[in-house]
C-alpha cells in the first residue's frame, strides 16, 4: 500500500509499477527477517526445554511459544524506547 500511496499522479505506469515493486520487496524482507528471528529463537528455546525437562511433549511447545511471544514483544518495546531516546 505504501508504494501505491507514494507514487505521484503524473508518474507513468512503468514508474508506478516500479514504486509498488520496490516497496513490496522492502516489506517482504522485513517480514522474512522477523520470521527468521522468531524461528531461531523458537528452535533454541525448544531444544533447551527438551534438554532441561528430558522429555518432548506438548507442554514444551506451549511454554516455548508463550516465551517466544513474550521475548519478541519485550524486544519490540525496548526497541521503541531506544528509538525514542535517540
Amino acid at each position: 500500500m505504501e508504494g501505491i500511496k507514494a507514487s505521484e499522479p503524473r508518474d507513468t505506469l512503468k514508474m508506478h509499477m516500479n514504486w509498488v515493486l520496490n516497496t513490496s520487496s522492502h516489506a517482504g524482507r522485513r517480514l522474512g527477517n522477523r520470521a527468521r528471528v522468531i524461528g531461531l529463537l523458537y528452535a533454541g528455546m525448544e531444544s533447551g526445554m527438551v534438554l532441561l525437562r528430558e522429555t518432548d511433549d506438548v507442554i514444551n511447545i506451549v511454554v516455548v511459544g508463550l516465551g517466544i511471544g513474550a521475548i519478541y514483544r519485550a524486544m519490540a518495546w525496548i526497541y521503541r524506547l531506544v528509538y525514542i531516546v535517540y
